[in-house]
This record gives structure tokens, C-alpha cells and sequence, in this order.
């Protein structure tokens, strides 16, 4: 046993585990001391929050909203945790942060099911067509469609190793608020572009790989990733129905790729098993509005409008800058005050040195 934590005590302790919330704390604390909850300072411990029911929730309603939505749910995150003073909202579990992916992934597979059941039929027929040294012609929309997909994802593979640069970027809240504006400018812009009509069929693979930079410029945190990949899209001279469809076929891969990343984090860190029911609350709310949004966006593509997301956008990105602004003043205004004053009467001409006493 090892010395209990208490303060000034030298008992000797025993390692116990503690469940609130879902959450396990360990602590060491000796036999005749109360039972308390308090967390171990190490660094396993530091990568746990108090989750509650309700954090939960919430977290999978941002996942589920900003994931799908032009808006950027990691500039959102960051937002939370530095200017709302939201601890520990850009600093989810990385095992949660697995299965929140999972959930938009559900949401994704629900809304385009179609689609990816008929991806996977080709998949498996155009094996067999290789391995007979067949080609249909012309090339069935689905096997296009794989192509497209697999091309518009080669990008994301130049910036693996950059992943820490752009995790460090969520520290700089002058970046991500300039990122939000960006993000509403393109959507603004794509609003104005002339309408496309290339489909699968019609799709060259240069505009894969066109949007699929979009998507790997979109790990900067602020700007969204569904917003640059449906602007790219639209530039490239997709129907905004397809570029829509297409931004979110392609995200399929790059939150598997993403998810496979954090699950060896999770696995390096540590899995805390007793809180997973608390986990599958929030999947379920990021899987449920997920969905949602992904319908939302579908009717602003038919719409042909994006603005209102760009409104949103810039007025977030400015509202970020002038609240970095002014936390920055205020937090160099406290170091001022506590910085220490020279002593009165030390000065170049001292109160105490030549002067009249009483004048």
C-alpha cells in the first residue's frame, strides 16, 4: 500500500474505485479516513472529465449538429472550453470520441443507405469482373462512384503527419475565429457560382481529388469540413444535390481513418469500460441529430441556398475575435495589477531626502 493522499497524513492507504456519473475516480486513501472522491493527479486521469448524463447529451448534440452542418464542430468545441469556460469540451475521452464518430457514421449510413448498399454490390462484382478481366461498358454510377470516393480520400493521407499541427491550432482562438469567417466566405461564394451538372456519371476524377483537398484543408479546426468539400464540389461544377450527397459518401472513410487514429489513443491511455453506458447516451443524440441535420442540409441543397450558414459563420468568427480580444485584455490587465510596484519615496527626487518635514 502506498502513503494515503491526505494531506499530512503518513497511514498507509489502499487504492479504492469510486463511481459517479459514470465516471471512476481512484484514489489512495488510509483506513480511518473518510471515503472522498479525488482523482489521482497523473496524466490518465487528466484526460477525464466529470461526464454526466447531461454532458453527454450535450456533446452529442454538437457532434451531431456542427459534424454535419457548414458550421465547424471543432472550432464549436474550442469556442466552448476557451471563451465559455466549458471545461474539458474540446478535451472529450478519446474512447467517447470514438463512439460519437460511430454515431454520425450511423447517421450517415441511414440517410445514404442506398448508396452505400449499392457501392458494396459493385465493390464485390467489380472484383469479379478483375478477376474474369471484364469491363462493362459504360462503368456502372456505383463503381464510379467507389472511385471518386477513393481518390478524394489520397489527400488525407499527406496530412497524417501534420495531425498534431493541426490539433495545436484548437489553442488559437484568433485562428479558428479568422477560420469561421473563411468558412462563411466560401459558402457565400458557392451561393453564387453557377450551378454544375456533373453527377457520378459525369465526374472526373481531377474533381475528386479537387474536393477531397477541400476536405484535407477542412482539418484546420474553424473550418467545416462538410461546408469545404460542398463548396469544392460546387466549384468544380457538381449538382448541388450530388455535391451534397458526395461530401458526406466521402466522409465515410476519413472518420473510419480518423476513428482508427484516436481508438490507438484510447487503447495507449487507457478504456474506462464503466462509463460506456454513459457513452452510448450521447451516440445515440449524435446518431439521432445527426440524421436531422443531414436531412436539413439536403433541403438547403435543394434550395440552392446556403447563406443563412454563411450569416452564421461570419457572425460567429467575429464574435470569437472580439471575445479573444477582450479576454486578452483583461487577463494582461490582472498581470499588470499583480505585478510588483517599486516603493514610494525611492523615486528621483524621494520625499525623505532634502524635503521641508510637514511641507
Amino acid at each position: 500500500h502506498s502513503p494515503c493522499v491526505r494531506k499530512g497524513c503518513t497511514e498507509k492507504g489502499k487504492k479504492k474505485k469510486m463511481r459517479q456519473f459514470g465516471v471512476v475516480f481512484r484514489e489512495q486513501l488510509c483506513y480511518n479516513y473518510p471515503v472522498r472522491i479525488l482523482p489521482l493527479q497523473n496524466k490518465t486521469q487528466k484526460e477525464l472529465f466529470f461526464m454526466s448524463v447531461l454532458t453527454a447529451v450535450v456533446l452529442g448534440l454538437v457532434q451531431g449538429i456542427a459534424e454535419f452542418l457548414p458550421i465547424s464542430s471543432s472550432g464549436h468545441l474550442a469556442i466552448a472550453e476557451h471563451l465559455l469556460s466549458i471545461q474539458g469540451a474540446s478535451n472529450v475521452p478519446n474512447f467517447f470520441d470514438v463512439l460519437l464518430h460511430l454515431g454520425t457514421l450511423v447517421a450517415v449510413f441511414a440517410a445514404y443507405w442506398d448508396d452505400i448498399r449499392d457501392m458494396i454490390v459493385e465493390f464485390f462484382t467489380g472484383i469479379g469482373d478483375l478477376a474474369h478481366h471484364r469491363t462493362p461498358n459504360p462503368v456502372p454510377p456505383a463503381r464510379r462512384l467507389i472511385l471518386l470516393i477513393i481518390v478524394g480520400t489520397l489527400p488525407l493521407f499527406v496530412m497524417v503527419p501534420f495531425r498534431r499541427f493541426f490539433t495545436e491550432l484548437s489553442d488559437n482562438m484568433y485562428f479558428i475565429g479568422g477560420a469561421l469567417i473563411v468558412t462563411g466566405i466560401l459558402l457565400f461564394a458557392s451561393d453564387r457560382v453557377r450551378h454544375g451538372r456533373k453527377t457520378e456519371k459525369t465526374a472526373t476524377l481531377l474533381d475528386a481529388l479537387l474536393v477531397g483537398i477541400g476536405q484535407a484543408i477542412a482539418l484546420c479546426p474553424g473550418i467545416s469540413r462538410s461546408g469545404m468539400t460542398i463548396t469544392a464540389g460546387c466549384f468544380t461544377g457538381f449538382e448541388r444535390k450530388f455535391a451534397v450527397r458526395f461530401a458526406f459518401l466521402l466522409s465515410i472513410p476519413a472518420v473510419l481513418g480518423a476513428n482508427i487514429l484516436t481508438l490507438k489513443d484510447a487503447i495507449d491511455t487507457g478504456i474506462d469500460f464503466s462509463s460506456v453506458p454513459v457513452y452510448l447516451v450521447g451516440v445515440v443524440v449524435a446518431a439521432v441529430s445527426g440524421y436531422a441535420s443531414i436531412r436539413l442540409l439536403r433541403y438547403v441543397a435543394d434550395k440552392g441556398r446556403f447563406g443563412a450558414f454563411a450569416y452564421y459563420c461570419w457572425a460567429a468568427g467575429v464574435l470569437t475575435l472580439v471575445l479573444t480580444i477582450l479576454v486578452f485584455r483583461q487577463a494582461h490587465g490582472e498581470e499588470e495589477s499583480k505585478a510588483p510596484h517599486p516603493p514610494r519615496g525611492r523615486g528621483r527626487n524621494p520625499a525623505g531626502a532634502g524635503a521641508v518635514p510637514g511641507l
